[in-house]
């Protein structure tokens, strides 16, 4: 199999991992800072990308930054280069009503829970956005849930309040009673985006096993995204981790799922 260079361009990060074989032997993040230039990127990724790849597999979230990582790509490695919902289709059966509205990060984050973890299957990917996504029993990507996302809530309360500081450091408290304002911000944070989750996790699970008549307990939720390591310790209905799954998920897609010739 080639060397294959996977990309996900989200709304805070551009995650950025080179497959040999179905081994990830290398990772990394960029910032998503259009206005500073994607185009100084090149030395960060040559930095992440020890190997050069012989293919490139992209989702994008951030149309003004696909087409400019594009460029830098095409420039530093000048090998055949797909993108999601372009060039390559996610092989996902999408019953979203408008099914050009789903994120193209969601529909790979399913082919790749399908694929490792079967289905049906919930996935909440803990992003600048927080989605909850369910896999059907008969692995159709049937929607899910969208909320704001831990940062995005923690700035919301400083740019929409007086008194509430800006944290930058998302550290968990030390006790869910909070006795400063900081520690206090922290605790609804983690202490309830936990409860939250937990909560629609079981909602969800509940409501799919009546429906379908299986037990409920037996449906997986899988977590990922930048800030799933944090807060899953404080979460009962996680069942796993997997914090690489949309890159996964693009290496699955590209491996298995059909693609045109390297060759351009």
């Amino acid at each position: 199999m080639p060397n294959l260079l996977a990309v996900d361009i989200g709304n805070t990060n551009i995650s950025v991992g080179l497959f040999k074989d179905d081994t990830l032997i290398n990772s990394g993040k960029i910032p998503t800072v259009i206005d500073k230039g994607i185009e100084n990127y090149a030395g960060v990724l040559k930095e992440i990308v020890k190997e050069h790849p012989d293919a490139i597999i992209i989702s994008s979230v951030v149309p003004s930054a696909t087409d400019k990582l594009k460029i830098v790509l095409k420039s530093l490695f000048n090998v055949s280069l797909l993108v999601v919902g372009e060039d390559i289709d996610p092989k996902v059966k999408n019953l979203y009503d408008a099914k050009t509205r789903v994120g193209t990060d969601r529909l790979v984050n399913a082919a790749a829970a399908i694929y490792l973890y079967g289905y049906p299957v919930i996935i909440i990917d803990f992003g600048t956005a927080i989605t909850v996504d369910i896999i059907s029993e008969k692995g159709e990507f049937i929607g899910g849930i969208i909320m704001a996302g831990i940062r995005m809530s923690l700035n919301g309360l400083s740019s929409a309040t007086a008194f509430l500081p800006h944290i930058s450091d998302i550290t968990p408290p030390d006790n869910l009673i909070g006795t400063d304002t900081i520690s206090c911000m922290k605790s609804g944070i983690f202490y309830g985006t936990s409860s939250m989750i937990d909560g629609l996790v079981g909602k969800i699970r509940e409501r799919f096993g009546s429906t379908k008549g299986m037990c409920s307990a037996t449906i997986p939720a899988i977590a990922t995204g930048g800030d799933a390591e944090v807060i899953y310790p404080y979460c009962k209905a996680i069942d796993k981790v997997n914090i690489n799954l949309t890159l996964e998920g693009l290496r699955i897609i590209f491996y298995n799922m059909g693609h045109p010739p390297l060759e351009e």
